[in-house]
């Protein structure tokens, strides 16, 4: 099945053995969704854990006024439902919507505790992508204080050139504007003029398409700016990535 392909990419199954792995996907049930339907929507009982598979799923939280916060999108290898369980929260926290056709294993949430309890080493994975995720929101508060809009914008576009493995010299965004836009909590208007700003820092956007110009003007204007550049696994893959062009 194509999911199964997708199994050495999980970091959550990082240094398991075959055999533990496909005991533990002999345990989940696939679930297909369709793009703009819900994996489950926030207050629904957290009653589950989710591997996705393949597509991109979006977190986001709606506020009295009726706009969309998104706090997160995520791709094939990515857990949903991990820190519900952990914390004991009884509902989700957040709606899960797929932007495009996705596949996710289906977990019960016990399974997930009790997995954690028996096998020391998927359990240490688990805590290393809770961590993870509670340092990048970190990083990204500190942004969101310092940095200015076309420089955020210029260090997510980095992420989603290493996390898609996509060429620097140029590649189709993945995601709408739009999503990006509420991604980086901002207005769309503002998301707009912030792009034509970044032609002049080495990072040409033309409709979908990004080009990375000048490694050392997007390093000088983006990176520049940020505290963690020098331990930054997505600056470094950025400056691997120019070194083989």
């Amino acid at each position: 099945m194509l999911w199964a392909n997708r199994v050495p990419a999980i970091p959550l199954f990082g240094g398991l053995t075959e055999e533990e792995k496909q005991e533990y996907l002999g345990e989940g049930k696939v679930k297909k969704i369709s793009p703009r339907e819900y994996l489950f929507r926030h207050g629904d009982p957290a009653g589950h854990f989710y591997i996705i598979c393949y597509g991109t799923i979006k977190l986001f939280r709606q506020i009295p006024d009726g706009h969309e916060i998104t706090t997160d999108i995520l791709i094939a290898g990515n857990t949903i439902g991990e820190i519900e369980i952990l914390e004991s929260f009884p509902l989700y926290q957040s709606n899960a919507q797929a932007i495009e056709p996705v596949s996710v294993l289906q977990f019960p949430k016990q399974w997930l505790k009790d997995t954690a309890k028996k096998n020391g080493k998927f359990a240490l994975n688990l805590l290393s992508s809770v961590a993870q995720t509670a340092r990048l929101s970190e990083i990204e508060a500190e942004q969101q204080a310092t940095m200015s809009a076309p420089q955020l914008i210029g260090c997510f576009l980095q992420r989603l050139c290493v996390l898609h493995d996509f060429n620097p010299k140029g590649f189709e965004l993945p995601y709408s504007k739009t999503l990006i836009a509420s991604r980086l909590g901002m207005e769309l208007e503002t998301f707009s003029r912030a792009l034509a700003k970044l032609k002049d820092h080495g990072i040409n956007v033309d409709g979908m398409n990004v080009v990375f110009d000048d490694f050392a003007k997007m390093k000088d204007y983006v990176c520049g700016h940020c505290s963690v550049t020098h331990d930054c696994p997505t600056h470094q893959s950025i400056q691997r990535k120019f070194a083989k062009k």
